[in-house]
């Protein structure tokens, strides 16, 4: 807390119940180099430039087309059944809810 600088910041002042929390390292966005190869469903991020609506996709890796491929898509224009170019960054997916 004390990294803050701000005149009017006080940690006296927080209110300890609404603190941001931040996110575990599982859910922070990782370079594409280190996701998994192994069919696991993840997150990818894809900027802008390559798709102009849909920039995050849950796909996974088929070894045999040597890619990430689109295992859903939700959003304007989303394809079905098509492989992801250039994806910048990934991050597991959350456990569903209980």
């Amino acid at each position: 807390m004390a990294d803050i600088e701000h005149p009017d910041f006080n940690p006296d002042l927080l209110d300890k119940d609404q603190l941001v929390i931040p996110a575990p390292k599982k859910f922070v966005w990782q370079p594409i180099e280190t996701a998994p190869k192994d069919g696991t469903r993840i997150l990818v991020y894809v900027p802008p430039k390559e798709y102009y609506y849909i920039i995050i996709y849950i796909v996974l890796w088929i070894k045999s087309l040597n890619g990430f491929y689109l295992y859903y898509a939700a959003g304007k224009d989303a394809q079905k059944d098509a492989l992801i170019r250039n994806p910048t960054y990934w991050m597991p997916l959350p456990d569903p809810p209980k």
